[in-house]
């Protein structure tokens, strides 16, 4: 089996759990309060998993791209 599968298809499930968690109520999700914060303030990291992604798939999800932009990336992201 290709052990690159695997890498990006755990990468976008983080990316998208981070997406999700951002967009509702992290305690619903059965995350700790307190967790979308932590993602905000380490919005980088979802910028660097998501820039990653692409490079891998060569696939780009617009709404990550919006996301991540309300979060003060660095615009790059975009295409």
């Amino acid at each position: 089996m290709d052990f690159d599968f695997f890498l990006a298809f755990a990468i976008f499930r983080r990316i998208l759990t981070m997406t999700i968690s951002l967009e509702q109520r992290p305690e619903v999700l059965g995350r700790r309060p307190g967790a979308q914060t932590l993602i905000r303030l380490q919005g980088h990291h979802l910028q660097a998993l998501y820039k990653l992604w692409v490079a891998m798939s060569n696939v780009r999800v617009e709404h990550i791209e919006d996301v991540i932009e309300n979060l003060g990336g660095d615009g790059a992201v975009r295409g």
